[in-house]
């Protein structure tokens, strides 16, 4: 996983941006690539799934705490499953904005793969389609090589 994706750094870390090219990129994605009702839709889901994690997974870790002779069993086991839940939230989270980041660096200028992220420049204009993944490259023909 990369950690960039943790401080709101969406784009590849090949491209090394600067603070203000993030934000721009960041701010281009949320005005026309995730609309407002997407982003709070996937955001109320994740905030229902971390509390799922939660009140699913203290009931089921706190045995086995208490088992293993761990004092404050309950509590170790809330924090334990919060944590669960909250790192998979972060890590779907990013799938949420990837295609709208790389879209967004695309309409700024940087020649990136929508599908995959893989860094298109320095390729032929006569290849139509992302060697990493397979996918159409925006604004070329789509016959493969």
């Amino acid at each position: 996983m990369n950690l960039r994706w943790l401080v709101g750094n969406y784009a590849d870390p090949q491209y090394d941006l600067t603070r203000d090219e993030q934000r721009r990129v960041t701010a281009l994605a949320h005005e026309k690539h995730l609309p407002r009702a997407v982003l709070l839709g996937w955001t109320f889901a994740f905030t229902l799934f971390a509390i799922g994690c939660i009140w699913a997974g203290t009931p089921l870790l706190t045995p086995v705490l208490r088992l293993a002779g761990v004092p404050q069993a309950s509590a170790l086991g809330t924090i334990i499953s919060g944590t669960i839940g909250t790192i998979i939230v972060i890590y779907a989270y990013r799938f949420v904005y990837a295609r709208p980041a790389r879209r967004a660096m695309r309409d700024l200028g940087y020649d990136i793969c929508i599908g995959c992220g893989y860094r298109l420049d320095g390729l032929g204009s006569d290849i139509a389609r992302c060697p990493e993944c397979g996918s159409a490259r925006p604004g070329v023909g789509t016959s493969g090589p």
